[in-house]
């Protein structure tokens, strides 16, 4: 019941993290054609990989970044 694993904190995590990163799209703190580590935001925003993945793919999804092969996520324009 209090495991931070279960799927709802997931849940909670990948939004929480997801609405972090477009504020910083948003502000421009994040910049358009940035790109962005997993590992340098995982550190900025105290999260696991696992829910930064899926916030990083709802974002690709929703507009705000670029998948691009063997670089990563960049900023959109």
């Amino acid at each position: 019941m209090g495991n931070d694993e279960s799927p709802r904190h997931k849940t909670n995590l990948t939004d929480k993290v997801r609405r972090a990163i477009a504020q910083c799209i948003l502000e421009g703190t994040f910049r358009p054609d940035q790109h962005l580590t997993e590992q340098e935001l995982s550190a900025q925003f105290g999260v696991s990989r696992t829910p930064l993945r899926e916030a990083l793919r709802q974002l690709e999804i929703q507009g705000y970044l670029t998948r691009r092969q063997s670089v990563g996520y960049v900023v959109a324009h």
